[in-house]
């Protein structure tokens, strides 16, 4: 390997270095917005409060279409 090629692999390492150090400082930013907005402390939490909250919304929108067909049926409403 010549002399130029070690310049430019030091180079290249210095660089993946600094992403590394750039990608860990926006995941411990990530992980406190995570937990302020949401009290979440891992991604497992946040994964299973995501999952409780699609389960809710589904459960809500299936209430809001009973509702609706309800109504509908009720006061023979065309929406």
């Amino acid at each position: 390997m010549t002399q130029q090629q070690l310049m430019d692999l030091k180079d290249q390492i210095s660089e993946a270095k600094n992403e590394v150090e750039r990608l860990k400082g926006r995941e411990e930013h990530l992980m406190q917005e995570l937990k302020e907005k949401f009290g979440c402390d891992t991604v497992e939490q946040a994964k299973q409060r995501l999952e409780k909250m699609d389960q809710k919304i589904n459960d809500l929108t299936e209430s809001i279409e009973q509702k609706i067909e309800e109504l509908k049926e009720n006061y023979e409403i065309n929406i």
